[in-house]
């Protein structure tokens, strides 16, 4: 599980089968999935929902609650794809940082029309965000993306396996979920010890953000880019 990791799945019932149904309309091709995810931590993933609108998930609390398993990587439910090797470094802590705009915003159910972090990804003009046009903003302030943001749908996000070299990883992501679900199910101290570490893991990164956000949010700052530079900068400086 890497950051950048990008995690299509087609969920049950009726409104999954009409979003699919009307991106096969929009676009012309059957479309096999209705909801897109992002990886930006090992531990941690980002969505926008109906529901919740945009929020981060512990990939651990999800696979405990069994809202991701290995099994939908199985049946081809979950498709997980990774950016081109070397196109960026995932390990800098950008995705974490840069996914902190977006959290909070609500749910966008005009999925037509621009908004202004089209234009900037960064931008806090835009407070809302649909499932794959929060994905493809953030996939274009990595530089992972050229498409529009607004017109982006879950089959849009799919076709960069065929044109930007992205590599299939639900194998891989399939592993991984199987393990913490076996350690989830285990009564043996020390497995139950790497489980809540790695939910503790999760977890702490989600409050980073969280707290970063407050801190944002409290600061009279015009532009993001001002605040992501005070949380990189060298105290000792």
């Amino acid at each position: 599980m890497k950051a950048g990791d990008l995690i299509l799945i087609r969920s049950k019932g009726v409104s999954s089968l009409l979003n699919r149904v009307g991106q096969t309309i929009v676009s012309g091709r059957i479309a096999p999935r209705s909801h897109v995810l992002l990886c930006i931590a090992p531990d941690v993933i980002i969505d926008s929902t109906t529901e919740h609108g945009v929020t981060l998930r512990n990939v651990v609390r999800e696979v405990i609650s069994e809202r991701l398993t290995a099994d939908m990587c199985d049946r081809g439910t979950m498709l997980v794809m990774r950016p081109p090797a070397g196109s960026w470094d995932p390990t800098t802590g950008q995705a974490l940082v840069t996914a902190m705009v977006h959290v909070g915003k609500h749910y966008n159910w005009k999925f037509g029309v621009p908004h202004a972090s089209d234009a900037k990804p960064g931008s806090t003009g835009a407070k809302s965000a649909f499932c794959s046009e929060l994905v493809a903003l953030l996939l274009k302030t990595w530089k992972l993306l050229d498409a529009k943001a607004s017109r982006t749908l879950p089959i849009t996000l799919q076709r960069l396996l065929k044109k930007g070299a992205w590599t299939d990883v639900t194998p891989e992501w399939a592993a991984n979920l199987r393990e913490i679900a076996e350690l989830a199910e285990s009564e043996d101290k020390q497995k139950c010890t790497h489980l809540g570490l790695l939910l503790w893991q999760g977890n702490q990164q989600i409050h980073l953000i969280a707290t970063l956000k407050q801190v944002g949010d409290a600061l009279p700052v015009k532009d993001w880019d001002d605040l992501l530079a005070l949380a990189w900068e060298d105290p000792d400086e």
